[in-house]
């Protein structure tokens, strides 16, 4: 499991994380505990699946980008789709539809158990 120190020192070398940075260092860790739980959550399966920084990481830039467009929010309380004047948006469901996914492919190519895949079969 990655630590809150190398989430942030991986984040930092990223493009786009000028948002990141402007944050206190309290916000920072708070972004970096909830992007680590809701991946852990969305593989709840597994007891403890493995994390990367760079899967956390990711996944903090995604959440700060949906709050800067404001769209969490409206996911966040079950809106499916929203419009003004004579733009509208539709939002996917379920709980996948707020993780990144670059963070989840990371995190099933270091996990190959968690992905879920089809059986073939034959109906007799």
């Amino acid at each position: 499991m990655p630590n809150t120190d190398a989430v942030k020192a991986y984040i930092v070398q990223l493009p786009n994380s000028e948002g990141f940075e402007g944050m206190a260092p309290s916000i920072q860790d708070k972004q970096v505990f909830k992007a680590r739980e809701l991946l852990k959550g969305h593989f709840l399966p597994a007891v403890n699946p493995n994390l990367s920084e760079r899967a956390v990481a990711l996944q903090v830039l995604h959440q700060i980008d949906g709050d800067a467009e404001e769209y969490s929010k409206l996911k966040e309380h079950g809106v499916q789709s929203y419009s003004v004047k004579d733009v509208s948006v539709s939002f996917q469901e379920g709980a996948q539809a707020s993780l990144s996914i670059e963070a989840v492919q990371i995190i099933e190519r270091l996990n190959p158990s968690l992905v879920r895949r089809g059986r073939v079969g034959r109906l007799v």
